[in-house]
């Protein structure tokens, strides 16, 4: 499934998730990009939100790039890269 726009975000918020706040989703979708799942039913969930902060805590972007630099080169028939 691919990531939501904010559009996508405010409205299903407004449809689905309206005791959600604003704001609070607005500060999901920041962190967490437009991957609905974090950003709609666990905007108000503090430990799926601590969860997520610790998992970010400990990515390291120098080998995410390295890696992502090695599939390329590795792989360079395909024209696109999946990171999640």
């Amino acid at each position: 499934m691919p990531v939501w726009s904010m559009k996508e975000i405010l409205t299903c918020r407004e449809l689905i998730y309206s005791d959600t706040p604003v704001a609070v989703v607005q500060d999901c979708y920041r962190r967490w990009g437009g991957i609905a799942r974090y950003v709609l039913p666990y905007a108000q969930v503090e430990n799926q939100q601590v969860l997520l902060e610790k998992a970010m805590d400990i990515v390291n972007l120098d080998w995410l790039v390295n890696a992502s630099n090695l599939l390329r080169t590795t792989f360079n028939h395909i024209d696109y890269i999946i990171i999640v």
